[in-house]
Formats: structure tokens, sequence, C-alpha cells
């Protein structure tokens, strides 16, 4: 029994350095993350084919919830991809990203990811859509390999269909939402300032100064 859970232990340490520290301190690439609100959204799920009869625009019943400042990782060089359709040749760009479990979202097909370039979004960048996942172990605990595909929409046309925006806070490395995660900043704000006068009082000796 004592060896069982020595190592029933090293299993659990190891998952936990693995998909919990590795996750959060590994090098990554902010993104806005286009979450589907299943809660939220119109889409026929009675039958085998069943879904949505459009993903974007006004006339689309998919709702998203914005996770802004996700950090993704593993993202693999943007790969350019040729396909002849009825209307043409079109050129397409296809790439994956890694999302860890400890984030607490789960991804699906055509979720889409604005990777930007500053903090105010741009049209002249592409969105991108999830147009496949890759689960690494079959647990509660896992890693989430999406492949993505440039999208046939605009960053302005998918906004309108955001019903709930989050944020993803770094110093606790969770997702909040925005009015938290704003009044979380302004609390941190307000204990650095407090720490620099406080230190305003004290000499480098040590003592204190009237």
């Amino acid at each position: 029994m004592e060896s069982y859970s020595r190592f029933f232990e090293y299993v659990k340490q190891s998952n936990k350095l693995v998909y919990d520290y590795y996750a959060s301190h590994a090098q990554s690439c902010l993104c806005i993350y286009f979450n589907i609100n299943k809660e939220q959204s119109i889409y026929d799920n009675d039958k085998l084919d069943g879904g949505s009869y459009e993903f974007y625009g006004s006339a689309s019943g998919i709702r998203y919830t914005k996770i802004m400042l996700l950090p993704v990782y593993f993202v693999e060089p943007i790969q350019p991809t040729y396909s002849a359709e009825e209307r043409g040749y079109i050129h397409e760009t296809t790439s994956s990203i890694v999302i860890p479990s400890s984030y607490n979202i789960i991804p699906y097909e055509h979720d889409l990811v604005y990777f930007p370039s500053e903090l105010n979004p741009s049209t002249k960048y592409p969105v991108y859509e999830v147009i496949g996942i890759e689960k690494s172990t079959d647990t509660q605990v896992t890693m989430w390999k999406c492949n993505i595909r440039s999208a046939r929409t605009s960053y302005n046309v998918i906004d309108d269909q955001v019903v709930e925006t989050k944020v993803w806070f770094e110093p606790t490395k969770t997702i909040l939402s925005a009015e938290t995660a704003l009044n979380a900043y302004k609390l941190m704000d307000i204990k650095t300032r407090n720490i620099e006068q406080l230190k305003g009082y004290y000499h480098v000796s040590g003592l204190f100064i009237f």
C-alpha cells in the first residue's frame, strides 16, 4: 500500500509539473481567443448533420466568449495552402496552437483565434478558425492541440457576435471577467504605490524617518 501511494503521488506531482507549471511558464504567444458560447448560441443540435446555417455575420446564431490576452503555446510556423474551388483558386494559411487544460476552457471546432500586433485590433490581420482538435491524454488534465486555418471573415464581424468578454490575469494565471480583472489590476496598482510610499519613511540603514 505504501509503494502504491508513493507511485500515485509521483504521477500526481508529475502531472502538476507538466500540465500546470510548464503550461504556465513556457514561451507563449498572446492572442484573442473566441470560444463558442454554447449556452447563448442558437444552432440545430438534434440532427446528425445539424449545426449553424451561418457561422459569421448578423444571420448567424453562433455567439462567442472573447478572452483577451490569452497566452497559447507551441505556435507552429504558418504554412500556405492552395485549393481550387468553384469561385477560383483559394489561398489559405494553416498553423496550430496548444492550450493547457489548466485554463478551464474547452476549445471547440469553429472557435476563432486572432493574433494582435498591438492592443487595439486591426482588420488587416487574419482571423484563424479552429478546424481540428487533438487531445494529448484521455484525462481531465491534458493539453489541447488546435489546428487552425485562416477564416473567411474579419475581426469586426466576429466582435459583433461576442456576448461575454474575459481577460487573462497573469499574476494568478487564471481567466477572469473583464470587470474583475480591471478591479484586480487597480488593487495591484494601489498596492505598488503604497509600497513605494512606505519606502520613503525608511532609511537604507533601517531607521524609521519621521
